[in-house]
């Protein structure tokens, strides 16, 4: 059966909606091997359905290096970041990997990248970010950063562990809050009471102290060191307070237990002696004995944290094209030409069959600010939402003092921005060009506009309803988080440039 592929065709009239498969990918063949990339890059972002992507990725995994330095470029610019992070994986440009997955949500394998990348830091916060917890933590503590893996022991559900970091963080305030949340059921419970008594000394809250160590220790008597430790602790601390005859209870608990106990019987000695205040020592709270130290945690055994293995040189990377990570969400910036072409595609030996869908207006939608952050896939899916208008020449796209309706972008023509004043008369504000977009203000708030916009020629353009938009926002958190932020950073710019102008 013979196959009929429509011609590409920006014409006005059919708006370049549809196009054969075969042909794009043709077209994106020639695109590159000319180090055309905006165009192959317009292209490829503008199609509707996978199959391109698909297509593209079968012609990455069989090329030459160049050719899958250019592949992953037009992936990376047209937003496809999960491809993208995919490509440079194999090409061993781990931060550009990292940054791909990061803007894909793969905060995991993002990690990944950025420890073969020799960044240990911008791993773990990737691990953490992702929820990979417990894994950040063995980084930060590997890079002696003992407040950011008790921090990361924390958000795993793990505060006896978080407790221990934090001490030796010498934070004793998060240590305290970790430490005192650890209950009886907890098989570290007797631990994490001894050192929470320790801090509670260290911050000078020894009547917390005391009330700790005396609900811990059993109403039938000692059975183990480790309570034999509690029940020493509590004796020392009600001795140095003058508490002589409580102290004495104390300690009888602990002989009954061991006799031998540490120099429990000279204590006992002293208080029947008429000795009621203990002498001062630097720190009541020693090691032990012949149990584990409180004071120094086994990462391994308390915080299931392996031991750090022996550093080994990071692997050789290629350099990395798109620049260091700023920060952990590393989203802006990824769309930069950066990587080198090098030498131009083969031609496949196949042509795919099909048709694909374009998508009109797209490259404008693209370059609002407000959508800076959006995957390819994302975008697709605001795409989804937007109508396809058009004005006539002196129309009014949105009135003054009127509620806004929604986002309009130009694709063609130009609009005119003025102010009404009182007697009728109109005072030009600006000349909009295409690409241009009025009305953003009205997706997030109910006021009535502030200046009259109107086509000067034909207008054809996006627009985005505000109802629509505040069901499709309700709807996908994650990228309503993404719009909502670059909302803030552009009123952020306006208002720095209405100070400045001041």
């Amino acid at each position: 059966m013979a196959f009929m592929e429509w011609e590409f065709n920006e014409g006005p009239d059919n708006d370049g909606q549809f196009i054969a498969t075969g042909k794009v990918i043709e077209q994106l063949r020639r695109h590159l091997a000319r180090g055309e990339v905006d165009k192959a890059v317009a292209l490829y972002e503008s199609c509707v359905q996978e199959t391109v992507g698909k297509e593209l990725w079968s012609e990455f995994n069989a090329a030459s290096v160049p050719t899958k330095k250019a592949i992953a470029n037009l992936f990376y610019r047209s937003r496809d970041y999960q491809r993208a992070a995919l490509a440079c994986q194999e090409l061993g440009e781990w931060g550009a990997a990292a940054k791909a997955y990061a803007a894909s949500y793969d905060y995991k394998n993002a990690g990944m990248c950025l420890s073969k990348k020799g960044d240990q830091v911008g791993a773990a916060q990737m691990y953490e970010k992702g929820g990979e917890h417990r894994q950040a933590a063995e980084i930060y503590y590997r890079e002696k950063r003992l407040g950011d893996a008790a921090g990361a022991l924390e958000k795993a559900g793990d505060a006896f562990a978080a407790g221990q970091l934090f001490m030796q963080a010498k934070d004793d305030h998060r240590a305290a809050q970790m430490l005192s949340q650890v209950g009886p059921q907890h098989p570290r419970y007797v631990h994490a009471v001894g050192l929470l008594s320790e801090v509670l000394v260290r911050m000078g809250r020894r009547d917390l102290a005391v009330q700790r160590l005396g609900a811990a220790l059993p109403a039938g008597g000692i059975k183990d060191k480790l309570v034999a430790e509690l029940g020493y602790r509590l004796g020392r601390l009600m001795w140095e307070a003058g508490e002589g005859a409580q102290a004495q209870r104390a300690f009888q608990l602990v002989a009954t237990f061991d006799p031998g106990f540490k120099d429990v019987q000279d204590c006992l000695r002293r208080i029947n002696g008429g000795q009621t205040q203990a002498p001062p020592a630097g720190t009541p709270f020693t090691a032990m004995g012949a149990t584990q130290s409180m004071r120094a945690p086994n990462l391994q055994a308390e915080a299931t944290i392996p031991a750090a293995p022996a550093r080994q040189a990071p692997p050789k990377v290629h350099t990395d094209p798109f620049g260091s990570l700023d920060s952990v969400d590393a989203i802006r910036g990824l769309n930069r030409p950066t990587m080198e072409m090098g030498s131009p595609p083969r031609p496949a030996e196949t042509v795919p069959v099909g048709y694909v869908q374009r998508m009109p207006g797209y490259e404008v939608m693209k370059q609002l600010p407000l959508f800076a952050d959006l995957t390819l896939d994302e975008m697709k899916a605001f795409y989804n939402i937007c109508e396809q208008v058009s004005f006539q020449p002196g129309e009014i796209i949105i009135e003054q003092g009127h509620p806004g309706t929604g986002l309009v972008i130009a694709r063609q023509g130009h609009m005119q921005v003025t102010k009404v004043l009182n007697g009728g008369q109109e005072t030009v504000l600006a000349r909009l060009p295409p690409g241009r977009f009025v009305g953003e203000m009205a997706l997030v708030e109910d006021v009535p506009t502030s200046a009259r916009v109107k086509a000067l020629d034909t207008v054809r353009a996006l627009k985005i309803d505000k109802k629509r938009f505040e069901t499709f926002m309700f709807e996908n958190d994650r990228i309503a988080l993404r719009v909502y932020r670059s909302f803030v950073k552009t009123l952020s710019e306006r208002l720095r440039q209405q100070n400045a102008a001041r």
